[in-house]
C-alpha cells in the first residue's frame, strides 16, 4: 500500500494579464513575474512498493506542495544629483518559498488576497490532509471540521486527492529612490530560479526534514523580467513612462518527475525552515530607499 502521484500532472506557464501595476496613491508598481502551475492527484494505492510505510493505526499526514527559491537576484538603477547609480543583490542560498502562516512549511497563496473571502483563501491553500494507515489505508483526514470523508455516491472513502500550485511572483517597487521625485527609479531587472516538490508527511515529524517523503519533483526552473524607464518620460509616475521587457519570452521549461521508493536515497530534499525567500529582497528593496519597512 501506498500514496503515489496518479497521472502525468499538468504544467501551466503563462504571461500575467498585468505585467506591472501602477499605484499612484502609493507612488510605486507591482511587478509580477510570469505565471506558472503545477496540477497533480495523489492517490492511494495497495500493493507494493509500501511507500510511504503504512501505519498501523491511522495517522494525520498531510501531502501537498512544498516550493524553494533556489537562486535569486536583482538589480536596480535610479538617476541622482551625480548621474545614474546601480545597486545589485543575488543569493544563491535555497530558502523556503510560501505565504508565512500555520500550514508552513507547505505552499500557499497569500490570503491578503482575499480578504474576508474565506472560501477563496481556502482553494489556494494547495495540500490535503488525510487519515494515513490501519485497514482502510487512507481518507480525508476530518479532524474537527465538518468535512465529506466518504464519497457520497459509494459511500467509500476519498482516497485520491487533488493537488494545484499556482504563483505568481511579484513585488512591489517605489517609483523614486526615498520618495524624492528629483530620483526616479530607471530599471528593475529580477530574476527567480524555483523548484517544487510534492511531499507527504506526518504530522509528528513536520519539522523533521529526514521525514518528508518525496513522490515527485520538478526541475530548477527560472522566471525574470526588465522594467525600464522610458528616456522621454522624465521623472512621472504612471504607467505609460515605463516599458516592461519579459525576459522569458518563452516556456521556463517545467518539467515534472514521479519519484517512488529506491530513489527517495538520491532526490533533492527542500528546505522546510528559515527565512521565507521573499525577507531579504524585501530587505534589500527597503535598504535602498525603493520599498517600505518589512514587518518583522
Amino acid at each position: 500500500m501506498g500514496l503515489a502521484i496518479q497521472t502525468e500532472p499538468i504544467i501551466e506557464w503563462r504571461r500575467p494579464k498585468e505585467i506591472a501595476e501602477c499605484h499612484l496613491l502609493q507612488r510605486g508598481f507591482t511587478i509580477n513575474l510570469p505565471f506558472f502551475g503545477c496540477r497533480t492527484v495523489v492517490q492511494f494505492y495497495k500493493g507494493k512498493p509500501d511507500f510511504p510505510p503504512t501505519p498501523k493505526t491511522p495517522e494525520q499526514w498531510r501531502v501537498g506542495f512544498v516550493q524553494n527559491a533556489i537562486r535569486q537576484s536583482m538589480d536596480i538603477t535610479w538617476q541622482d544629483s551625480s548621474g545614474e547609480v546601480t545597486k545589485s543583490w543575488s543569493t544563491k542560498t535555497s530558502m523556503l518559498d510560501a505565504s508565512a502562516g500555520t500550514q508552513l512549511p507547505f505552499y500557499s497563496r497569500p490570503t491578503v488576497f482575499f480578504p474576508g473571502d474565506k472560501v477563496k483563501q481556502e482553494s489556494f491553500i494547495h495540500y490535503s490532509d488525510i487519515a494515513y494507515g490501519g485497514a482502510i489505508g487512507a481518507r480525508l483526514w476530518a479532524g474537527n471540521s465538518q468535512i465529506d470523508v466518504d464519497d457520497p455516491w459509494t459511500g467509500l472513502p476519498y482516497q485520491s486527492y487533488d493537488l494545484d500550485l499556482i504563483d505568481t511572483p511579484m513585488n512591489f517597487i517605489w517609483a523614486f529612490h526615498n520618495d524624492n521625485q528629483a530620483e526616479p527609479l530607471l530599471e528593475f531587472k529580477r530574476s527567480l530560479t524555483l523548484q517544487f516538490w510534492v511531499v507527504a508527511v506526518s504530522f509528528a515529524s513536520v519539522s523533521d526534514k529526514s521525514k518528508y517523503f518525496i513522490l515527485g519533483q520538478s526541475n530548477q526552473f527560472t522566471v525574470s523580467c526588465v522594467f525600464r524607464r522610458r528616456s522621454n518620460h522624465g521623472t512621472t509616475c504612471e504607467m505609460d513612462a515605463f516599458d516592461v521587457v519579459q525576459d522569458t519570452d518563452v516556456s521556463p521549461n517545467i518539467q515534472f518527475n514521479n519519484v517512488v521508493g529506491p530513489k527517495q536515497a538520491t532526490a533533492p530534499r527542500p528546505v522546510i525552515s528559515g527565512d521565507l525567500s521573499n525577507k531579504p529582497a524585501k530587505e534589500f528593496l527597503w535598504s535602498l530607499g525603493f520599498a517600505p519597512q518589512p514587518k518583522p
